[in-house]
Formats: C-alpha cells, sequence, structure tokens
C-alpha cells in the first residue's frame, strides 16, 4: 500500500506513513502566524523581479 501512495501522489514515504496512522487533517496549527511588512513590500521595486 505504502509504495503505491508514494508513486501516485509523488510525495515521501514519510507522508503516507502519517496519513495512514491519521487520514483526518489537522484544523489547527500550533505556530504563529507569518507577519508580513507593508511598508517594506510597498516600497519594493517591482521592476527588479523578473517574472517568468
Amino acid at each position: 500500500m505504502i509504495p503505491e501512495g508514494v508513486s501516485r501522489f509523488c510525495v515521501g514515504v514519510a507522508s503516507v506513513v502519517r496519513w495512514c496512522k491519521e487520514p483526518d487533517p489537522k484544523l489547527n496549527l500550533n505556530k504563529p502566524g507569518a507577519r508580513i511588512d507593508t511598508e517594506a513590500s510597498a516600497r519594493d521595486d517591482l521592476d527588479a523581479y523578473q517574472l517568468v
């Protein structure tokens, strides 16, 4: 079952084993939210980034 899941979903063996142990996704994460500095992002020069 594990090798088929690894090849089917293109994930690692540890992920498939974790899914087998607890198939329901976790609704809460025990980590703080990401802080985004809006002033710094507004000052960024968007022409400096090449979007492909």
